[in-house]
């Protein structure tokens, strides 16, 4: 669970912002968007905003330090200079976050200060306000406090090894902190691969058929949700053993496809990379078959048919990615951040995918970027303390929620936001609604 993510120095964010998950208990019309733990949590957030205003900076934040804590070459492989915020005469050179988190029922407080030549980390366990955060670590370039070491003598040489990499990671190969400290980072880690989920825009029908096919409960949960927004009565995988799936495509065709992939044997999965991305081909024992989606509509005076994919606009394909993450959200006790979550989806469509996650019961979070205004309903979606405003207005991104203004739960959000009340929007598109 995310309580809070602050951000300082990073692309188009100059000034410390802070976006955080706590709701406004003030407001009880969606009190079922509440999580009951030590501290209240919300479980879902949108943000808003013009393009360039910072929306998908807030994203690369996220992935920046998710990759930093996670892959030990990562720096290598950017121009840390390039994340620098430049829109102003003196540049500074440290890029700074912090972020607050709840993993394996411990709330931790990470901060992390990234210079050219030096990495400055520190860990704590969040005392949430009600006690002071107790310290677990703290690194400082290539030094570490000996009070939190098993062993002082290798520390100093392996920092200085690998002066680009997270200890968290480090920790990983080389114990080198006392056994509590170790199993904290164990679970610093574990949010960060496992809890942490990112999804952009880009996705592959071969893996979602896979993952489907593995997970009885998510196909399930996808007919469910695709039923309940009216796209398609019933969603099944259809297996075809590969040669007859030749024959049906036509001999030309086939070899076309065949010439035009890498198809390699992985023990149970043989991967198919084409640019043909609506099959799959998987291996059962000693037989080759091609795995397909297959979306059951009804037509006229009630005669139903089964569609392949190339069939479905891309909406619904777009919809159909997003759904895993989803279910993530709701079954899994992820916390599953979406870039541009209406991107080729109607905006009646994406409001009843949200408002029917926003009613089930759930065990994590969803956060996500958009620039429908039609989510911000606060009578039947999404309350003030859940929606935010990236705004580049003073020519760097700052950050609020819309719960920072007075609003009347009777007072409509979409209108106040259009008309350029709480900022968000270009100018030239501010306009008064009668």
């Amino acid at each position: 669970m995310l309580l809070r993510f602050k951000i300082c120095n990073f692309l188009s964010f100059f000034e410390e912002v802070e976006f955080n998950m706590f709701p406004n208990l003030k407001r009880k019309h969606f009190s079922n968007h509440i999580y009951d733990y030590k501290i209240p949590l919300l479980k879902m957030a949108s943000i808003h905003g013009a393009n360039a205003a910072g929306k998908s900076n807030f994203i690369k934040a996220l992935i920046f330090l998710r990759s930093f804590v996670l892959d030990g070459k990562f720096l290598q492989t950017i121009n840390l200079q390039d994340y620098f915020f430049k829109l102003v005469k003196d540049v500074q050179d440290t890029i700074s976050f912090e972020i607050e988190f709840l993993s394996n029922e411990n709330y931790y407080i990470y901060s992390l200060e990234l210079a050219e030549n030096k990495i400055k980390e520190t860990l704590y366990l969040s005392g949430l306000g009600e006690k002071d955060d107790e310290i677990l670590f703290e690194r400082n370039g290539d030094t570490i406090d000996e009070k939190y070491l098993q062993n002082n003598v290798p520390v100093k040489f392996l920092l200085l090894k690998n002066k680009r990499t997270s200890i968290l990671l480090l920790q990983q190969n080389y114990p080198i902190f006392k056994r509590n400290i170790r199993q904290h980072i164990k679970s610093i880690n574990d949010w960060f691969s496992r809890q942490l989920e990112i999804v952009t825009l880009e996705a592959q029908i071969p893996l979602l058929l896979t993952v489907m096919k593995q997970n009885p409960d998510l196909l399930l949960f996808t007919n469910e949700l695709l039923s309940s927004v009216k796209i398609s009565d019933t969603l099944t995988i259809l297996e075809t053993p590969l040669d007859k799936w030749a024959k049906e495509k036509g001999a030309q065709l086939a070899q076309k496809i065949f010439d035009q992939s890498s198809i390699e044997n992985n023990g149970s999965l043989i991967s198919v990379n084409n640019k043909i991305v609506e099959f799959d081909i998987v291996k059962e024992g000693d037989i080759a078959l091609v795995r397909e989606f297959l979306f059951t509509h009804k037509g006229i005076d009630g005669y139903s048919q089964q569609m392949k994919i190339v069939s479905q606009s891309d909406g619904t394909i777009r919809l159909l990615m997003l759904i895993p993450a989803i279910y993530e959200a709701m079954k899994e006790g992820k916390t599953v951040v979406i870039d541009e979550i209406e991107n080729s989806i109607h905006p009646n469509l994406m409001f009843d995918v949200i408002r029917f996650f926003s009613r089930q019961k759930t065990n994590g979070q969803l956060i996500f970027t958009t620039h429908l205004t039609k989510l911000l309903n606060q009578q039947e979606l999404i309350s003030p303390d859940e929606a935010w405003i990236c705004d580049r207005t003073r020519g760097f991104t700052q950050m609020y929620s819309f719960n920072d203004y007075k609003i009347h739960n009777t007072i409509s959000m979409e209108n106040g936001y259009i008309e350029g009340r709480y900022g968000g929007i270009p100018d030239e598109l501010s306009i008064v609604i009668e």
